[in-house]
């Protein structure tokens, strides 16, 4: 490619180097690179459409070749974690229909709001588990980012329970995310997001109607736990529920969110650090493994337990047993890979 380029600019700088208007000369060069561009960028293109069956078969053999490595090195990890996944889902559908209505008969909307939370950190782990066996460590990384937020956020609602308002101000808070996302698109955009001109009126009206009743600061992200913070952050909350096991952690995952130095060249998916990572690793898959199952079940705990029942307790109590086996196996793995590449 980067001969077929010189050669290219070789012919064009002598072609027109007999033209001594300097301007002209420049003008024709430029008309004569946008001809090339755009009929090679055609050809490209062309050439992708016609072939894509192909490209898209190889590309599917190479994808299973590389998933078919890292459930080989993982199997046991892996099976951990869909016995994990399996017993949280079963547990949460039978706890659902068990207490949904005993918590709308006492308008219990710490459940409410613990149970959405719930049902978000266990797709999120579903999601994790896609990425996980397919050797994408980061992605998980950053998934798990919100899964522990999330886990934090229900333990500091459950935490303060007894403040009636707390979980109604975390639900009523909805009213200041749609308003806040509808305005930025019609400021930016002049256009309507998902609002008509008419819902708008209304969402508006019910915006300001919110904040007059909770207060100017329920405005802001975490606005809805104004009660307990002058100016009110995640890491406040954070702090509030004394959940520091995985805080390092979560600050690492920061870093692959961000668009610093060290996320491009660090790669937790990387041995030797002397190339550049652009696709699936074997590697790097034992702290975000541990991290999910970790905090899955730290989420199940929040859920299971603001109705008390023997079976869902045995239910948080199996995957610790399972948890018991997976954390050693996946650092067992994982120090097994990096022994081995350094053989």
């Amino acid at each position: 490619m980067r001969t077929f380029n010189d050669e290219i600019n070789k012919m064009i700088e002598n072609y027109f180097s007999k033209i001594e208007n300097e301007d002209e000369r420049i003008e024709k060069v430029i008309k004569t690179y946008k001809f090339a561009i755009d009929k090679i960028s055609i050809a490209i293109k062309e050439d992708l459409d016609k072939n894509i069956w192909k490209l898209r078969k190889e590309n599917k053999l190479l994808e299973k070749e590389n998933s078919n490595r890292i459930k080989r090195v993982w199997r046991k990890v892996f099976d951990i974690l869909d016995k994990i996944i399996k017993i949280t889902q079963e547990s949460m559908e039978s706890y659902s229909k068990e207490f949904n209505e005993k918590a709308a008969e006492e308008h219990n909307l710490t459940y409410h709001a613990i149970r959405t939370i719930h049902a978000r950190v266990v797709l999120c782990f579903k999601e994790c588990l896609l990425l996980i066996k397919n050797g994408y460590a980061e992605g998980v990384t950053r998934i798990w980012r919100t899964m522990y937020e999330l886990t934090v956020i229900a333990l500091f609602i459950k935490k303060h329970s007894d403040n009636k308002l707390l979980a109604k101000k975390y639900i009523d808070h909805i009213i200041v995310d749609e308003y806040k996302e509808e305005k930025i698109f019609r400021n930016q955009y002049n256009i309507a997001y998902n609002y008509t001109d008419k819902a708008f009126k209304k969402l508006e009206e019910e915006y300001k109607a919110i904040i007059s009743k909770y207060g100017k600061s329920f405005e802001n992200d975490y606005g809805w736990a104004n009660d307990f913070f002058r100016a009110t952050t995640f890491h406040n909350i954070e702090d509030d529920t004394k959940e520091k096991n995985q805080k390092p952690y979560y600050k690492l995952s920061c870093y692959t969110i961000h668009g610093n130095y060290k996320a491009n060249v660090n790669k937790i998916g990387l041995i030797d650090d002397t190339v550049i990572l652009y696709g699936p690793s074997d590697y790097g898959l034992s702290v975000p493994c541990q991290n999910i199952a970790i905090t899955l079940n730290k989420m199940n705990t929040i859920f299971f337990t603001i109705y008390f029942s023997i079976d869902y307790i045995a239910s948080i109590e199996a995957i610790n047993l399972y948890l018991d086996e997976l954390l050693p196996l996946a650092n067992e793995i994982q120090n097994e890979l990096k022994n081995n590449y350094y053989i």
